[in-house]
């Protein structure tokens, strides 16, 4: 079996020049004497994104095809049961593929896990991202009420790293540890809210997971525009939007909410059907 220290995963679809910059602004500023790996994971792109990745004739890049088109959550369960086979690593680094990462962001990261080194070697380390304008976009949440977790606040980086309830997956350091004692995404989730699921996971068992002591890069929020959250549909578009498989399809949004939001969960499920429907009738 092959070891590497750090051992990047990410997954990709048609955003060529998106995913090069990301995988770009990774291995232009590591350094040469770090022994990591980036692994892609590509869902049958056919905008040339594979072949402009061959064309930077790096090793420390590896590319593999799912055998059909998976969302994000498919294809990092998918990739990580192609490289727990092949690789040991030390740490495990999950990142989005529209990430742009900022020039000083692995003295940021490496900074952040010696300082948590000091108090533990299990953790997961949530990288922040904030849109061009300096707002944050992605980092973790506090859950605002123990009954139910929930009912979350996003966290703005405070100049040391922050203990948080869960994370997004823009860009996150796993110890081996963790993935030893707990493994990777549940297979269950098909794109969104597998990330917040594997932080409430952990948090339950009492694993830290921390935030980024500052933003590491840029990553923009995703549009409304023609999704659940796009107000000038209609009630019955936006439920049908909800329920695709990009955003959260039915039962999986259930099983969401029974696992992670108590004995609430399953009360609070219903609320944005209602919150759809009271923008139903403003109209």
């Amino acid at each position: 079996m092959k070891h590497t220290d750090f051992l990047f995963l990410t997954t990709c679809f048609n955003r060529k020049y998106k995913t090069l910059f990301s995988i770009k602004s990774i291995c232009d500023v590591m350094p040469s004497n770090c022994n990591y790996k980036i692994i892609l994971i590509d869902n049958n792109s056919n905008d040339g994104t594979c072949e402009s990745i061959e064309m930077l004739n790096n090793e420390r890049i590896s590319v593999f095809k799912t055998r059909n088109n998976c969302y994000w959550a498919e294809g990092m369960v998918y990739g990580f049961k192609i490289i727990e086979s092949i690789y040991s690593f030390k740490y495990l680094v999950p990142f989005n593929d529209d990430i742009r990462l900022k020039k000083n962001w692995w003295k940021i990261i490496r900074d952040d896990i010696k300082s948590i080194d000091l108090i533990t070697q299990d953790f997961v380390l949530s990288g922040c991202f904030c849109e061009n304008n300096g707002v944050l976009s992605y980092s973790g949440f506090k859950s605002l009420n123990k009954f139910y977790p929930l009912k979350l606040k996003i966290q703005v980086p405070k100049q040391k790293i922050i203990n948080v309830d869960t994370i997004n997956f823009n860009f996150v350091v796993i110890s081996k540890n963790v993935i030893d004692k707990f493994g990777f995404l549940d297979s269950v989730y098909s794109h969104s809210l597998a990330d917040l699921d594997y932080g409430f996971k952990l948090s339950r068992n009492k694993i830290p997971v921390y935030i980024s002591s500052e933003y590491i890069g840029y990553c923009d929020r995703n549009p409304t525009y023609q999704t659940s959250g796009d107000k000038s549909l209609s009630f019955f578009k936006r439920i049908y939007k909800l329920h695709s498989k990009k955003e959260q399809p039915f039962f999986i949004r259930f099983y969401f909410f029974l696992k992670n939001g108590n004995i609430f969960g399953f009360f609070t499920f219903f609320i944005v059907y209602l919150s759809f429907l009271l923008d139903e009738i403003k109209k």
